[in-house]
């Protein structure tokens, strides 16, 4: 909801909804002004969780609005999104000065139980000793939110010394049941996109947003941030901020008009650049990690699936826990392993099992499953009918050295979280790879070349 007017007016405007509703102190509960726009700007009003949340709701919207597995309903007006929390991110274990800012909420598709708030790498990583399984904190004061998490991945390695690179981001692990804690305090995206310089973009920070334009979509920048040392930074996004940002602005999330989340803010520029801010596409997250957004969510209409609504509503719901990793699974993957890379040690059958799961996390033509995936026709050559070591492909046993290690492997990679996977990709999240022997195939025209791997080129992106 909406209004244009402060202080007295405002509080006004809390009475009569308080007459309207009914009598008692706790008549709206959890009711409280999410932002603040600019002065004389439009109010966001938000709804938290209590008895009468549903009526409050519909008094609101104006029309029926069921309940949600997270009990937030936020209005908007003109502007995509009014409602943002300033949730700042840190690391407890080796705190730096200063913090970083919640970008997203990430779900892996693995695991969709397992959450990852998302911020810059050097905000969370960037102080001498970071570590995996770090006590890290989400914080905000008004209103009040702390969750402790854990660190999980982070990208690049920060050692002091200058190191060049595309990735600035960081993943600190929550559970799936802080989602409802997070609801109040975040603005909630309707989707990811892509922009292009000169595109319109919004720099969401500190209970508002910056309007702001993508200058440049191919900008490369040197960074120096404290205890983190510094490093360059490629193939990022210029834009050009309304008001500059502040200390503290790193990992915040800037999305397009549509309210769609398209990268996180990673570093102030220097004058004389064209622009203000370094933005880090998101693509390149997802890509990283695996995961999806989590996204603001509308009721489904009767019959039909949730949909994606204006940002700024309820997160959609966690989909259900993912099942337990079956033998067939592992077998197949393992005889997999064993198929394709067997000559190429350990390091190589684990970079085709990466391959695997990448694709397994990206459902497409390929399949949803490694059972599918792995045996998807004419895709991974071990399985083809006129492949010649086909049938000791299937007859082999623990008995055999490396498949005993291909099976060590196949174990390992689908014990690991989806993110932390991810992180230790030696591929660079390739779905595609072929051997050097052979001419390289026609897919790998406008493809995009990660890495070798013994004899093996790695490629992602592939059209």
């Amino acid at each position: 909801m909406n209004s244009r007017h402060d202080g007295p007016a405002r509080d006004a405007l809390y009475q009569q909804l308080r007459a309207r509703l009914g009598p008692g102190p706790d008549a709206l509960p959890g009711l409280h002004w999410v932002a603040r726009g600019q002065p004389g700007g439009p109010l966001s009003l938000g709804v938290g969780a209590g008895p009468l949340a549903p009526a409050l709701q519909r008094l609101l919207a104006g029309q029926r609005t069921d309940r949600h597995a997270v009990p937030l309903r936020s209005t908007a007006g003109a502007a995509p999104s009014c409602a943002q929390g300033w949730v700042t991110a840190s690391n407890a274990s080796h705190p730096l000065q200063g913090h970083g800012t919640l970008g997203a909420v990430l779900q892996s598709p693995y695991e969709p139980r397992r959450l990852y708030a998302l911020t810059a790498g050097h905000a969370l990583a960037g102080a001498p000793g970071s570590q995996t399984g770090d006590d890290c904190v989400l914080q905000q004061h008004d209103p009040t939110l702390q969750l402790v998490g854990r660190l999980a991945a982070w990208a690049p390695e920060f050692s002091g010394d200058t190191a060049a690179g595309t990735m600035d981001a960081a993943l600190m692990e929550i559970d799936g049941s802080a989602l409802p804690a997070l609801a109040d305090h975040l603005a909630w995206p309707s989707g990811v996109a892509r922009v292009a310089a000169g595109d319109a973009v919004r720099l969401l920070t500190r209970h508002h947003q910056l309007p702001g334009r993508v200058v440049d979509d191919h900008f490369s920048t040197t960074t120096t941030s404290g205890a983190a040392g510094t490093y360059v930074l490629h193939d990022l996004l210029l834009c050009q901020v309304d008001a500059g940002t502040q200390g503290g602005d790193s990992g915040a999330p800037v999305w397009n008009e549509q309210g769609q989340l398209i990268g996180l803010h990673i570093a102030q520029v220097a004058p004389g650049a064209g622009g203000n801010a370094a933005v880090m596409p998101i693509g390149r997250v997802l890509d990283w990690t695996g995961c999806q957004v989590v996204l603001a969510a509308a009721p489904p209409a009767p019959g039909m699936q949730p949909a994606q609504a204006a940002a700024g509503g309820a997160p959609a719901a966690l989909a259900a826990p993912a099942p337990a990793v079956s033998a067939a699974s592992l077998d197949v993957l393992a005889r997999t392993l064993w198929g394709e890379a067997r000559g190429e040690g350990e390091a190589g059958m684990g970079a085709v099992g990466h391959v695997v799961l990448n694709r397994v996390a990206r459902p497409c033509w390929w399949g949803r499953s490694v059972e599918q995936v792995c045996l998807k026709p004419w895709q991974f050559s071990c399985w083809n009918d006129n492949d010649p070591n086909l049938g000791a492909l299937r007859r082999a046993t623990l008995g055999d050295p490396t498949f005993a290690a291909a099976t060590r492997q196949a174990t390992a990679l689908l014990a690991m979280p989806g993110a932390v996977r991810a992180g230790a990709d030696p591929t660079g999240g390739a779905t595609h790879y072929h051997a050097i022997e052979i001419r390289a195939p026609a897919w790998t025209q406008g493809a995009t070349f990660t890495t070798q791997i013994g004899r093996h080129r790695f490629f992602r992106n592939v059209p």
